[in-house]
């Protein structure tokens, strides 16, 4: 009898079975978590960025499945102490959820040029993100829509479009 390139190990036999079935299922995790994480980096996020104020978003880069890393920059001459927050819109201009503090940014004081990360939130199904630099400033869809569109408000909004 013959056991393949086991010889005459006939005990070996179950053991090439065994590992067969580890590999099996090792291949299955692995696309089952790959699977996973292409979810994750598959969920639509806003298209858009607008801050408000003197201390905005200079750049962003997706951080997780609902958040940004957000480079935050004081544009202002002087200091600025900020309590920045955010909102999510949805594409028809209507608040989603909730408004949150971007992480890091409450109570800290900006010095002129001055720039920091923050993690920005926001909730799923978002088509617009807007942050101001002040607790409790944020406007109304319809508001932000007229600032970003006014020339002379280019001193304190910036948009980024993702």
């Amino acid at each position: 009898m013959s056991f393949g390139w086991f010889g005459s190990y006939p005990y070996l036999v179950p053991m090439r079975n065994i590992m067969g079935a580890i590999r099996s299922l090792s291949l299955v995790f692995l696309l089952l978590s790959l699977a996973g994480c292409d979810k994750l980096a598959a969920i639509a996020g806003p298209n858009e960025l607008v801050s408000f104020g003197y201390v905005r978003a200079a750049s962003c880069e997706r951080r997780g499945p609902v958040s940004y890393n957000c480079v935050m920059k004081n544009a202002s001459d002087g200091p600025r102490e900020v309590s920045m927050e955010c909102a999510s819109f949805d594409g028809q201009g209507r608040v989603i959820g909730r408004s949150y503090s971007a992480s890091g940014m409450t109570g800290v004081t900006f010095h002129p040029g001055e720039e920091r990360i923050a993690a920005v939130r926001y909730e799923e199904g978002a088509a617009t993100l807007v942050c101001a630099d002040v607790r409790g400033s944020i406007p109304a869809y319809r508001v932000v829509r007229e600032l970003v569109s006014e020339p002379s408000a280019k001193d304190i909004v910036s948009t980024l479009s993702f």
